[in-house]
């Protein structure tokens, strides 16, 4: 038999059963594309990156950016080379996207999985490239894959079949219909606690939770029709994207449209309205913020994919939709529906006790025993879990321990289940990254279990020749945000280590083993002659005061709230050396501009951290010197570094020489910026300027006025 007709033979066996598969062609990539594209051409295919310039365009194409964007379709297959690379998070989204009897083909060269990744480039600090990592995150999709998915590999001209997996007939998933639109009796019970938010007491919010193709979107858009025709007029829907709402828009619009009871559909994007009983009804999608920054006026708020949405904004929708679904997915592109559940469980016990919970586990876009969502959730580690016993460690049992290569991968499920509960944007990309990247590992171990992990980065170390030619820079965040901030470039010279993740067991926490991890970290740090190392991170007190008891102090605080936090940025550091002198002016030049972005940009800084902030200030903060009010005026306006690190030392020159004479136009602008602290706007709006940056050049331009009078 010939591998297309024993391939086309599978997919009807895949189409029988209501599954889906990973089929691996390892061999010459024109060649794997010639033997799939009769299966592809014949039916809606995906192609992620373009395999071939002449293929055909009326193909569906996307690229890793705007995968995400292709959420709420489906299609038939999809086809994947690794010759582009692979985020691990594409895979994860592009098998939600399937049908049953689809087909996910991964095109691998011959030397797979030992070749490097190009896409691990956004993980790496410069110099270092994907060439110089060991390919461990390939080696696990690798060794999954070769029990879980049928794999062929190309001899000269042929096909080989290394692996197969058994077709044989699954039993078949009884389909259910019921007068609401839902599929399964678990969809349908979905809809009736769904209804209950919208008809029952208040402040009793449902989490609605499943795996992927549960119909856990659909039963929303279902639940919101039966809601609109019983009696409520505007229903609010939301997600992180508005693609994620598609489907639920989608069986909302297929069921109206059956329905003889309903007149005046309107469909437009994002957004349903029809009448009913002479009563005009709406389901429209709204962003999150835009839903906190304009009450809307909603009977029912529907929240899918909540565990994208940063926990605060999601205590605030809670705080002001007092009838509210949040819905997750458990095991998704995102991986983070676990951790979300974790922490938000707390929050909705503290503020409506009264919450009630659904998880669906019936499948309904596919049959149970998926191949395809077994392969993936397997390979990416969606369903590990890290089981613990109970009791409380003893410290003096635990042991803190470095891992490395195979050691890091034998302890994989368990480390990678304990960062997923511990932080709710963990993504199968930081399964990527903790594999690949260059980074020290630190584990605490008790009895051989994982009850808490340290993971740092390497930065700075770079060379000023290799700085001189190569002024694009990517990574090392903490040395480029002192760069950037305070025009100090010699933080990309010095050795640092930069903690990136801290995770510890949930019931073991408040015991000190993070305190544990931190200081052998910190131990390792000096015994390699580490010059500094820091941690940036969403404020927040029990953090500030965390990392406070470790010795380590306030350098830096971001002036834009963290899309993922919903908190301000803390940058903390410990200088372990002597050759950080200069860093420790950096860090009194944040304490003097304190005060300044305190009264504008920092206006909104909750109290209690900058009490904690405040409580790490220096002993003997330093008098600002003229000539340093001078040298960082000449940085801000050489663009070394933004006015909000530079405003107080810009607005102490002018005071201590305002009685210059300079034009009444230049005076009156600076005193407008810098002593009646105008913001950027207002300064625009008095002066007939477009905006901030029209605003801030002409401020420029007036302040080298004020340098150039002082260098005469």
């Amino acid at each position: 038999m010939q591998t297309l007709e024993w391939l086309q033979q599978r997919q009807r066996q895949l189409q029988a059963n209501r599954h889906r598969t990973l089929c691996i062609l390892q061999g010459d990539a024109r060649a794997a594309w010639r033997l799939i594209q009769p299966i592809c051409e014949q039916h809606k295919t995906l192609i992620l990156v373009p395999v071939f310039d002449d293929a055909d365009s009326a193909w569906h194409f996307a690229d890793h950016s705007n995968l995400k964007h292709q959420l709420g379709s489906e299609y038939q297959h999809a086809v994947l080379d690794l010759n582009h690379g692979i985020h691990a998070n594409s895979l994860g989204i592009i098998s939600g996207l399937l049908q049953a009897g689809g087909i996910l083909f991964v095109i691998a060269p011959p030397d797979w999985p030992e070749i490097a990744n190009p896409l691990d480039q956004r993980f790496l600090n410069s110099p270092v490239q994907p060439h110089d990592c060991e390919p461990w995150f390939y080696r696990q999709l690798a060794n999954v894959w070769q029990e879980q998915a049928i794999w062929l590999t190309q001899s000269d001209t042929k096909w080989q079949i290394k692996n197969t997996l058994d077709f044989s007939a699954s039993e078949q998933a009884q389909q259910e219909h019921f007068s609401n639109g839902a599929a399964t009796t678990e969809q349908n019970r979905a809809i009736s606690k769904i209804l209950k938010v919208a008809f029952g007491h208040s402040k009793r919010p449902l989490v609605l939770s499943a795996d992927r193709g549960r119909g856990k979107s659909a039963a929303l858009g279902l639940a919101a029709v039966q809601a609109l025709l019983q009696g409520k007029q505007h229903i609010a829907i939301s997600a992180s994207l508005p693609e994620q709402t598609r489907s639920a828009f989608s069986v909302a619009q297929q069921w109206l449209q059956n329905s003889d009871d309903t007149e005046h559909l309107n469909i437009q994007k994002n957004q349903i309205s029809f009448k009913y009983q002479n009563e005009t009804k709406l389901l429209k999608f709204y962003a999150p913020d835009a839903l906190l920054l304009n009450k809307i006026d909603c009977d029912l708020l529907l929240i899918d994919e909540a565990a994208q949405i940063p926990t605060p904004l999601l205590t605030s929708l809670l705080q002001n939709y007092h009838r509210t679904v949040f819905s997750t997915t458990l095991h998704g592109y995102e991986g983070s529906g676990r951790g979300f559940e974790l922490r938000f469980t707390k929050t909705l016990n503290q503020l409506t006790p009264d919450w009630k919970r659904l998880h669906l586990k019936q499948p309904l876009r596919w049959n149970a025993n998926d191949p395809l969502e077994q392969a993936i959730n397997h390979s990416l580690l969606l369903d590990a879990e890290n089981r613990i016993t109970d009791e409380q460690p003893n410290l003096n049992e635990i042991e803190i321990r470095a891992l490395k290569g195979a050691e890091r991968m034998a302890y994989l499920p368990q480390l990678f289940a304990l960062l997923v509960k511990a932080h709710y944007q963990t993504s199968p990309n930081d399964l990527q990254q903790l594999l690949n990247a260059p980074n020290q590992l630190l584990v605490a171990l008790y009895q051989e279990q994982v009850v808490g992990v340290l993971l740092s980065q390497s930065e700075g170390g770079l060379r000023p020749e290799w700085l001189a030619e190569n002024p694009n820079i990517h990574g090392h965040l903490v040395p480029q945000l002192l760069n950037r901030q305070y025009a100090y470039k010699d933080a990309l010279s010095l050795q640092s280590w930069r903690l990136m993740r801290i995770a510890i067991e949930p019931e073991w926490q408040n015991v000190g083993i993070g305190s544990q991890l931190i200081k052998a970290w910190q131990d390792s740090a000096r015994s390699q002659q580490i010059d500094f190392i820091s941690s940036s991170f969403g404020a927040s007190n029990d953090l500030i005061r965390f990392w406070l008891r470790q010795n380590m102090q306030p350098l830096h605080l971001g002036c834009k709230r963290d899309k993922a936090s919903g908190s301000y940025n803390l940058v903390v550091y410990q200088a372990l050396n002597n050759n950080t002198e200069s860093l420790q002016q950096v860090a009194q030049q944040f304490y003097q501009q304190l005060p300044y972005l305190l009264s504008d940009e920092l206006k909104q800084l909750p109290n209690d951290q900058l009490a904690l902030i405040q409580q790490a200030k220096p002993q003997s903060l330093e008098l600002i010197r003229d000539e340093d009010c001078l040298k960082i005026t000449r940085q801000y306006l050489n663009l070394q570094r933004p006015f909000t690190t530079s405003g107080i030392f810009i607005s102490q020159l002018w005071l201590s020489h305002c009685e210059m004479q300079l034009s009444e136009g230049v005076q009156n602008l600076l005193n407008d910026k810098l002593l009646k602290k105008m913001d950027w706007q207002e300064l625009a709006k008095s002066y007939d300027l477009t905006g901030k940056k029209q605003a801030e050049q002409a401020f420029r331009e007036h302040l080298k006025q004020l340098c150039q009078a002082l260098e005469k």
